[in-house]
């Protein structure tokens, strides 16, 4: 597990980086918005302000226009046939981020030693296909031998899974998603937001 989430990190940091020399000034705002909600110790923060432009952007690059060519889909038939078979988590999580149509997402770490994660996203569909999506994302885990429980926290159901080795809380809140390797660490991040609600509430009655 501790691999997966290595790997996952390095992938976000190399996007992450991409990403960051075409920031514009509203999307440095946005992830200023992100890291309010974080510890003071993160280290890390790995923050995408648009999946579908950035998805837009890459159907423009040359290496997208390459990679359809039909000669390159020929030379690649057979290494894909010697794939597993079901083997496409990574189509159906990119077909997923569309439907989901996300932004603001994030991921961030305030050590590199055990990759203590939290992470989230907004989405801008509906809350009811948000959470057929998301549930589906979880039975995918529950199928392969991780328990899934519920518990309060306040106002918040917060719902966690469990496997060999391995634990992940989440919760929806509004139109965000967020989840975590640490309940203490989402715990925290929903009562920032908390703090946050109420300030802006505060401003608007004033």
């Amino acid at each position: 597990m501790k691999r997966l989430l290595f790997l996952l990190l390095v992938i976000a940091a190399a996007a992450g980086a991409i990403l960051f020399f075409t920031a514009r000034h509203k999307d440095v705002a946005a992830a200023g918005e992100v890291a309010n909600l974080l510890p003071a110790d993160t280290v890390c923060l790995i923050h995408v302000p648009d999946v579908e432009k950035n998805r837009e952007a890459w159907q423009r690059t040359e290496l997208y226009q390459l990679y359809h060519e039909p000669a390159v889909q020929d030379f690649l038939r057979k290494p894909r046939e010697q794939l597993p078979k079901g083997g496409g988590a990574v189509t159906e999580a990119w077909r997923d981020s569309a439907s989901l149509r996300m932004r603001n997402v994030f991921l961030a770490t305030n050590t590199v030693d055990t990759l203590r994660l939290i992470g989230g996203f907004e989405f801008g569909c509906g809350e009811k296909e948000a959470r057929a999506t998301i549930d589906r994302w979880k039975e995918k885990w529950t199928t392969q031998g991780a328990t899934r429980n519920s518990n309060p926290y306040g106002k918040y159901s917060v719902e966690t899974l469990s496997g060999s080795g391995w634990t992940m809380v989440s919760v929806i809140v509004g139109h965000r998603f967020f989840a975590a390797t640490s309940i203490d660490d989402l715990k925290m991040l929903l009562d920032r937001v908390d703090r946050k609600s109420t300030r802006l509430n505060s401003s608007h009655i004033t």
